[in-house]
């Protein structure tokens, strides 16, 4: 209802209240601005949750996926498992699954069947017994093919891999152990060579040992299984004339075998104490050892197809040291990778150990590596020379 003031302006109520048009007009612009206000305060609040949620969830995020990014490989993993009751490593085969690790495990003739090989998954490691010379070679082929068929025959269904561990037999290694553990002088380097021709084998023991290790492989393939090699690395040093001799001599076939993956024990930490006794020399970057053989040997194996060992971690069986710490471990597998492999595998979980106590983690529990090639070492490359005694 329109009314007039005393002014004679004309007037409108609104609720109790009258107003003038030009103050209804200010008021309507106040309220707008208000509003205004109003939704720009809103749209500022809601930008600020949004971006607030965001980060709240990203945060989330980064804190579940944190620990996965920590650990998180730049290559694969696995141990070397050989003395201890297979009970035991069913006991910390949970742990190396939670750590990403895979296990190769040593399967010593005489101890299968055995319910703990079931609850696990693993490459297995054959061995015979000492006696008939523990590691395969040309010279106990026949009896290694036995163990092989027995051992597929009862976990065929269990297991993807088989490892042919070429190395001497087991008599023979003993005493060459003892020789280069006492190296002193030069006499000792041509004792021994001289020892080293005891496991020459002839001519017609090392083709009819080829061909069964051949014939075994070929056996496992037919069976749906894998075959993965690994020995010395002399071998290494005998494919870069072109011929087989250093193979011969030993008694270790790599070439002409139809091998799923080759691999080599480049354990840098068994040349130091050679060369300590022998040069009077301490090898402080013996991660060269490492990287100058895996150099040589993606020259003749494609990288998906090529592994290395390394270690060691404690003592062998032969007294060879062992790593002194983790960190030397990283810097193999940093040369490792700065030569061009992807695979390592270390010997041996048996002896990952903290203050007595089994620890896993501090040895296995490794992110990512930065590949690292080390500094040239004349001394090592000296060492290899040793191997032109058998080529």
């Amino acid at each position: 209802m329109k009314k007039k003031r005393n002014n004679g302006a004309e007037t409108v109520r609104i609720d109790t209240v009258e107003y003038t048009k030009v103050e209804i007009s200010e008021l309507i612009i106040e309220r707008f601005r208000s509003f205004c206000i109003a939704i720009k305060m809103i749209h500022m609040i809601s930008r600020f949750i949004k971006n607030r949620f965001f980060i709240i969830v990203f945060l989330l995020c980064a804190a579940c996926t944190g620990a996965d990014t920590e650990v998180e490989r730049n290559f694969s993993l696995a141990v070397w498992a050989e003395n201890l009751d297979y009970e035991e490593y069913e006991k910390i085969y949970p742990a190396l699954s939670e750590l990403d690790v895979e296990l190769y495990l040593a399967v010593k003739e005489g101890t299968f069947p055995h319910p703990s090989l079931s609850k696990m998954k693993f490459r297995a490691w054959l061995l015979l017994d000492k006696e008939k010379g523990y590691w395969p070679s040309v010279w106990n082929a026949k009896e290694f093919f036995k163990l092989v068929k027995n051992f597929v025959s009862l976990y065929k269904d269990k297991i993807n891999w088989i490892i042919f561990d070429l190395e001497p037999p087991w008599e023979i290694a003993l005493k060459l152990s003892d020789i280069l553990g006492n190296l002193e002088s030069v006499t000792d380097v041509a004792r021994f060579a001289s020892e080293l021709t005891r496991i020459f084998p002839p001519q017609e023991i090392y083709e009819e040992g080829k061909y069964l290790l051949k014939e075994i492989v070929e056996f496992l393939h037919e069976n749906g299984l894998k075959a993965m090699v690994v020995t010395v690395p002399t071998v290494i040093d005998d494919f870069e004339d072109g011929d087989d001799d250093i193979q011969k001599k030993l008694g270790l076939p790599v070439v002409g075998i139809p091998w799923d993956e080759v691999a080599f024990m480049l354990y840098s930490t068994v040349p130091k104490k050679i060369l300590r006794k022998l040069v009077r020399a301490e090898v402080v970057e013996s991660e060269y050892f490492v990287f100058t053989y895996v150099k040589s040997a993606l020259n003749f194996f494609s990288k998906e197809k090529l592994s290395i060992g390394i270690g060691l971690v404690g003592q062998d069986l032969f007294g060879n040291e062992g790593y002194q710490s983790p960190e030397e471990m990283r810097k193999d597998i940093a040369a490792g990778l700065a030569a061009g492999v992807s695979k390592f595998h270390i010997w041996t979980v048996d002896n990952m150990k903290k203050d007595g106590r089994r620890d896993l983690t501090t040895w296995l529990g490794i992110g990512y590596v930065e590949p690292l090639a080390p500094q040239p070492n004349s001394v090592i490359d000296s060492l290899r020379l040793l191997s032109k005694i058998l080529d």
